[in-house]
């Protein structure tokens, strides 16, 4: 096996220092579920950096602290003891956190087959659960996640620094391309141009499946992609400037979707293969929601409401929470009924105006 990064090594060298505590199988399938999350807080820089091959300027505290938060996690695995059965979840998911750091620093170091290969690892690793309940995920999350680490300074309440991406303006009038600032827990970014001042959205997210449709003579790729939120979306949008030729876009890539002031979706960037299709006819991006099926552009716009704006806020980050519990079965309600998807979009469309009233686009 290569050797683990220096983070995970120390961590594992922590742990032999303390004694071990008891866990339960529902314990260990808390593990999971909340390594899954931070997987997916990850998943645009872990991809950005097999992209890369490198370590960009400026982004080598962002993939400390990503590697930081993985470390916290393996320390406590190591530290934990349980029955059997939970041993050998607790054995999986040690591996898994193992594979997914190595995943970074192959990616880093430019062995992009290798880091692909222990992406996937870690990925199949998490799959199988240890329980059908879990105990309380924030528990776990307080416990694996120092709260303040006096030997690097950082707190688990500091923001997970940025990454630099290259993005082309949507406007037609304008085209130029300039280094932006994304963070990469978010998936929707709201900027504006460096050169026309105009504001833009960008939503970047990971391929999960892929295929390419005819429809009226004209090829279109489907894509079910997933955000660093973890929640995946169904998005269609032109194989090509011209509708006609097919880019190459498969599981794992990342892709940036741009659109303009105007919600509607100009270029789609395969960040990883290097391609992109410029959509001359500025079609809006298809989103497919229980509310407004495969028509809504104004989805993406609330998602960057709440991750520009919300979630900054006391009141914001409740509104969210608790949406995250009312929203799964009030959208199973609403795709039952014609009716209701109608009554839904109107209100989609109404909120996604005033979102995009309420925010600005920062620099």
């Amino acid at each position: 096996m290569p050797e683990l990064p220096q983070a995970l090594a120390q961590a594992a060298e922590t742990a032999l220092q303390r004694p071990k505590e008891e866990a339960s199988a529902e314990t260990v399938e808390a593990i999971r579920r909340a390594l899954l999350e931070v997987y997916g807080q990850q998943a645009t820089l872990t991809a950005k950096v097999i992209a890369d091959g490198r370590v960009v300027e400026g982004e080598a505290p962002t993939i400390a602290a990503a590697m930081a938060r993985l470390a916290g996690f393996y320390g406590f695995l190591r530290s934990l003891q349980a029955e059997p059965t939970a041993e050998e979840h607790i054995g999986r998911l040690r591996r898994s956190v193992e594979a997914r750091s190595l995943a970074l620093d192959f990616g880093a170091r430019g062995d992009r087959a290798q880091a692909e290969e222990k992406l996937e690892e870690a990925e199949r690793l998490l799959e199988e659960p240890a329980a059908e309940h879990a105990v309380n995920a924030g528990t776990i999350r307080t416990a694996a996640e120092t709260v303040y680490d006096r030997s690097t300074g950082r707190s688990r309440y500091d923001a997970d620094g940025w990454l630099s991406f290259r993005i082309r303006c949507p406007h037609s009038t304008c085209r130029n391309e300039h280094f932006y600032r994304l963070m990469p827990r978010h998936p929707t970014h709201r900027l504006s141009c460096s050169s026309c001042r105009k504001g833009f959205l960008v939503f970047a997210a990971l391929v999960r499946a892929a295929n390419v449709e005819r429809r009226n003579g004209l090829a279109l790729h489907r894509a079910k992609v997933r955000g660093a939120d973890g929640m995946d979306v169904d998005i269609s949008f032109p194989a090509s400037a011209d509708g006609k030729g097919t880019a190459n876009i498969v599981r794992g890539d990342l892709l940036l979707f741009v659109y303009d002031s105007t919600s509607r979706l100009r270029t789609v960037r395969n960040y990883t293969r290097g391609d992109e299709v410029v959509i001359q006819n500025g079609d809006p991006c298809f989103v497919a929601t229980a509310a407004t099926g495969p028509d809504a552009p104004e989805v993406v716009v609330l998602r960057g409401f709440r991750d520009e704006t919300l979630v900054h806020y006391g009141i914001g980050r409740a509104l969210v929470a608790c949406y995250g519990h009312v929203g799964p079965p009030l959208a199973r309600f609403i795709a039952r009924g014609k009716l209701r998807r109608a009554a839904a979009a109107t209100l989609v469309r109404i909120a996604a105006r005033l979102a995009s009233s309420l925010q600005r686009p920062r620099p």
